[in-house]
């Protein structure tokens, strides 16, 4: 057990504390993404929210930042 340990603690340079943060952070962005994706279904509002994808990409396009 202890050889298990040693190896996920090489695989985690900071440690089990910040691997517990970044996941932390990963559920709070999902939460955060499925909360305005709910909104924004619920409002009928599918094809503004892609119009507004459409200029945001067309903005990336032109400044050369679009990958």
């Amino acid at each position: 057990m202890r050889r298990l340990g040693s190896k996920v603690r090489g695989w985690l340079p900071h440690g089990f504390g910040d691997a517990g943060f970044q996941l932390g952070l990963f559920v709070i962005a999902e939460l955060c993404y499925e909360t305005v994706r709910g909104l924004a279904e619920g409002a009928d509002r599918r094809s503004e929210a892609f119009a507004n994808a459409a200029a945001v990409i067309d903005i990336e396009r032109a400044t050369g930042t679009f990958f």
